[in-house]
C-alpha cells in the first residue's frame, strides 16, 4: 500500500470510505478491511503497477477504533497492517414534530430517533386549540403556536401537509425565517 486516504471525521452509524493506492509487482491479490466486529470490505487488484482501491466501512461504536488492512495472493500469504480510526458519536439533535394526527410511520420514526438518543416534541392537533404532546428524550414543553424563540431551540421541524394548512400565516413566515437561520425542514 503506497497511499491510505480517511475521511476526516468519521461517525458511528454512516458508511465511509477508505480509498487508497497499492503497488502490485505481480499477480491478483485481495485487500481486506477488517473492524472490531469483522471484516467490513474486500477489494480484487489485478494487474501489475499501482492500482487505486475504495473500501466501505460503517463502524458500530465510537471511540479509538483498531482496524486491520489485509493483503493476501493467490498462494495464501498474507500481510497485515493496523490502522487506528478515531471513530466521532454523530449529534444529537432536537426534533419538533407537527402533526394533525398520530400515524403508524410516525411513531416507528418516533422510536428509531429516541433510541439514537434524539431530542423529541411531537405535537398532535386534536382541535382547533387543543394539543396532544408526546415527548423523548427530553422535558416536556407545550407549543401552542409557532414563534421564533421557540423554533431557535429546535435543529429540525417534522411537518404534515394537513398541519400545513392549518398553520396561520404568521406561523409559516416565522418557519421561513427559521429555515433562513439554519433550521431543518422535513415535509
Amino acid at each position: 500500500v503506497t497511499a491510505l486516504f480517511l475521511p476526516e471525521r468519521i461517525f458511528a452509524n454512516r458508511q465511509h470510505t477508505l480509498t487508497g493506492t497499492f503497488n502490485n509487482a505481480s499477480g491478483k491479490k485481495w485487500i481486506y478491511l477488517n473492524g472490531p466486529g469483522g471484516k467490513e470490505d474486500s477489494v480484487v487488484v489485478v494487474g501489475n503497477g499501482v492500482r487505486s482501491f475504495c473500501l466501505s466501512f460503517s463502524p458500530r461504536q465510537s471511540g479509538n477504533l483498531l482496524y486491520k488492512l489485509t493483503i493476501t495472493d493467490t498462494t495464501g500469504q498474507s500481510e497485515q497492517e493496523n490502522i487506528p480510526f478515531p471513530v466521532w458519536e454523530a449529534a444529537k439533535l432536537n426534533i419538533l414534530f407537527i402533526q394533525s394526527y398520530p400515524t403508524f410511520e410516525t411513531q416507528y420514526l418516533k422510536n428509531f430517533l429516541s433510541h439514537q438518543r434524539h431530542k423529541l416534541v411531537l405535537r398532535y392537533q386534536l382541535s382547533q386549540n387543543n394539543f396532544r404532546y408526546e415527548y423523548a428524550n427530553r422535558t416536556p414543553v407545550q407549543i401552542t403556536r409557532l414563534r421564533k424563540i421557540a423554533l431557535n431551540e429546535f435543529d429540525l421541524v417534522i411537518l404534515d401537509n394537513n398541519a400545513l394548512q392549518k398553520l396561520s400565516d404568521a406561523e409559516k413566515n416565522i418557519i421561513k425565517e427559521s429555515i433562513q437561520s439554519g433550521l431543518g425542514l422535513l415535509m
